[in-house]
């Protein structure tokens, strides 16, 4: 039972007090669909750069049909000149109590102006194992190293810790691996209060990044808005999620 009850608080924090940690990752790992008992649609929009209009969008939702998790979205990236979509699908099974797993099939489509267009299949694969307060997920990202032409789709291993300080604050750190041994590190660190507003202080390396995330909870919607700050750039973004079950 008290395992029961801190994985309940440690969720509640990782979902609805601070769900950005999962859900407003460009990559969501297919294990933790398996965490949510309810629908869950979400929106999400990052402009990158004005300038040249590039941007990030996603637009999705987590669902259960006779106890099976499902996970589909759309996601886009590019601008008017080059415009990536993805169809994402993944599913997910619980294990035993601690354990889950997932896997996600990716349709991808390139589009280039003035020149050909390119589509490729992918896949994913994500592990996690809940405990008490601390909470380990595994990611595997296009294994395969399927591409449009050559080595142009992410082929990413992923290595994410989630402790749970207290009742009010959660931290994440994100160790992102390449084929290339390209090594990027990421943190956040929530605070939440009365479950209803969430205040994350964000900082990363390869790129070099920081910055903070506001998010707050009305009913069954929450808003999160988020800035980064890099080197020569800074980039803006907002989320909605919608929550549908029982208050």
């Amino acid at each position: 039972m008290k395992h029961l009850l801190l994985l309940s608080l440690s969720f509640g924090l990782l979902l609805n007090a601070q769900n950005t940690i999962l859900l407003g990752n460009k990559i969501i790992n297919p294990s933790f669909i398996s965490l949510i008992d309810t629908t869950v649609f979400y929106t999400k929009l990052n402009n990158i750069n004005r300038e040249i209009g590039l941007f990030e969008s996603e637009i999705g939702a987590i669902y259960n049909i006779k106890k099976n998790y499902f996970h589909s979205s759309v996601y886009q990236y590019g601008y008017k000149h080059y415009k990536e979509t993805i169809v994402k699908t993944a599913s997910s099974k619980q294990i035993n109590k601690d354990v889950f797993f997932g896997i996600g099939i990716n349709f991808h489509h390139l589009y280039l102006y003035d020149t050909d267009n390119y589509q490729a299949l992918s896949f994913d694969v994500g592990a996690a194992i809940i405990k008490d307060r601390f909470s380990f997920y595994l990611l595997l990202k296009n294994p395969a190293n399927s591409a449009y032409l050559e080595n142009d789709i992410e082929n990413l291993l992923i290595l994410s810790p989630v402790y749970l300080w207290t009742q009010n604050l959660v931290s994440q750190l994100d160790l992102g691996v390449s084929t290339q041994a390209v090594i990027a590190l990421k943190h956040q660190l929530t605070y939440t209060y009365q479950n209803r507003v969430n205040l994350s202080l964000l900082q990363g390396l390869n790129p070099i990044h920081y910055g903070f995330q506001l998010s707050y909870s009305i009913n069954k919607t929450q808003f999160s808005s988020q800035y980064l700050h890099y080197k020569h750039r800074q980039s803006t973004s907002i989320m909605i999620i919608y929550t549908l079950g029982n208050d």
